[in-house]
């Protein structure tokens, strides 16, 4: 039997395929290099998100700004 080593067959990003998010940006409204967040269904392209997003901004659980701003004061001060 062949196993395939593609992502989407790959155990370790099964978990990928339970993901909910958008496949147009939130804000443009278009489809491309989309970054998704972790906490809704909302997906950005890195310069329509607000601030703009770097690489090294984005981890495997990112959060976009309307997530964040919506998070309780003590726990937005722990971020």
């Amino acid at each position: 039997m062949v196993n395939c080593k593609c992502p989407i067959c790959t155990r370790d990003h099964l978990h990928m395929l339970d993901q909910n998010n958008d496949d147009v940006c939130f804000k443009c409204n278009l489809e491309g290099d989309l970054v998704c967040c972790a906490k809704c269904p909302r997906a950005f392209h890195h310069h329509c998100h607000k601030p703009a997003l770097r690489d090294d901004m984005i981890s495997d659980y990112w959060t976009c700004s309307y997530c964040k701003k919506s998070l309780p004061a003590a726990r937005n001060n722990s971020l």
